[in-house]
């Protein structure tokens, strides 16, 4: 039988061999569906020395970093120090760069072609070893994501023209269909009170997040469309599954109408409209002025336009009284076909608007409304673009009073 040794005899070790070798990973588990690596070492850790920076994912065994974690947090029960397996929750902007990979590496993602490389000293056992550098060790585990996206909320910023998308997988921004999403006015499709988005694009993708912009053509659409997207309450969205598909090239889940999504925030157009340039064609008469936003022709009061030859005490001024009136496809430009006395009186007039430095367009406040009838801040601007009067009169029609001996002309 084995003598006891009591605890006040202790014997002390005759040779002692400290632990100098750091810990190794053995094998991992990526899991797409939770968004989840598990890495399972050869002994105890401390997951508070872990880098998340120095740890990287291949399609080639050579460590060469395609994906490089940018973070992560360690979940229960891998988040204690002591452990054989750490349990790292990706990042969004991680998981949106294995998912979406613009070369395609990882969209199969076959354990004998996904690869992960540790950088030295990534973590540390007890003893304060770090583990060597490791280069490329294949997947033990991939759980594929086997859930279709679906849009989890929206804001839609009236003042910007953004909308923003959220969802609750990685969606393929380069996939999207702008048709395929429609605001309206509830939760329930109302009667005209919906708006089938054209031709905007995606400006930006932050992982779950699609930010959108809304068209000149789509802005216009859904100002036109009385009671819609004026405030949170009558913003609603939604989708057919083919607006986006996910990373597996799967659709999204359609958002149908009956179960609209309402806005999580709403911004509304709020700024007023600013004069931005300024043009007169003379040969024409031809009065064009662009704003910084889309205007509403109906409300332009033509009598509130004044030329003058100076910004600042002008000699000579000209209040417009007739004229036809249109506006561009984009709704930013008005242009004034004055009409035939305007234009005759203007052109009697020897020191106004005969070249650029002699011709000042005023406009009074609230001369003409943007289609969230926010006003026009009042302007004296100079012609940007001028094109003078260089055609020659021509005679229109003439009579001849034999009695009287008169001729008279018509131009």
């Amino acid at each position: 039988p084995t003598t006891a040794i009591p605890t006040d005899s202790a014997l002390r070790a005759s040779v002692y061999i400290p632990d100098t070798e750091g810990p190794v990973i053995t094998s991992y588990t990526l899991n797409l569906q939770d968004d989840i690596l598990e890495l399972t070492f050869n002994e105890p850790v401390l997951v508070s020395t872990l880098n998340f920076t120095r740890i990287s994912l291949s399609s080639t065994a050579n460590g060469t970093a395609e994906v490089v974690l940018s973070g992560g947090q360690l979940l229960p029960p891998g988040n204690e120090d002591g452990v054989l397996i750490v349990v790292i929750q990706l990042t969004d902007e991680d998981i949106s760069q294995l998912k979406l990979d613009p070369s395609d590496i990882f969209t199969t993602f076959d354990p004998t072609e996904l690869f992960l490389s540790a950088e030295a000293d990534t973590i540390q056992d007890f003893a304060g070893n770090g583990n060597l550098q490791l280069l490329g060790i294949q997947a033990s585990t991939i759980v594929t994501d086997q859930t279709q996206a679906v849009a989890t909320g929206f804001s839609l910023d009236m003042n910007r023209g953004i909308l923003n998308i959220t969802f609750s997988d990685v969606v393929d921004a380069s996939t999207f269909q702008p048709y395929a999403i429609t605001i309206q006015s509830t939760k329930q499709s109302a009667s005209g009170l919906t708006y089938v988005l054209t031709d905007s694009t995606v400006i930006d993708v932050d992982s779950q997040a699609v930010t959108i912009l809304i068209s000149q053509q789509d802005r216009i659409g859904i100002s036109e469309v009385v009671g819609l997207a004026t405030e949170r309450n009558n913003t609603y969205l939604t989708m057919r599954a083919d607006a986006f598909d996910d990373y597996a090239s799967r659709d999204v889940i359609a958002i149908t109408d009956g179960n609209a999504l309402l806005a999580d925030e709403y911004v509304a157009d709020t700024e007023g409209i600013v004069l931005t340039t300024a043009s007169f064609d003379l040969n024409r008469g031809t009065l064009s002025l662009t704003f910084s936003d889309i205007v509403n022709v109906s409300t332009f009061n033509l009598r509130d336009v004044v030329l003058q030859n100076a910004e600042r005490v002008p000699t000579q001024m000209f209040t417009l009284t007739g004229g036809n009136v249109t506006r561009s496809v984009d709704a930013l430009t008005i242009t004034i076909a004055l009409s035939t006395s305007n234009l005759n009186q203007l052109k009697a007039i020897s020191t106004l608007a005969t070249f650029e430095n002699n011709t000042y367009v005023s406009i009074a406040q609230d001369t003409i409304l943007d289609l969230a009838d926010n006003g026009l801040d009042a302007a004296i601007r100079q012609i940007d673009v001028f094109i003078p009067d260089d055609t020659p009169p021509e005679i229109v029609s003439f009579s001849f009073d034999l009695n009287v001996g008169l001729l008279n002309l018509t131009f």
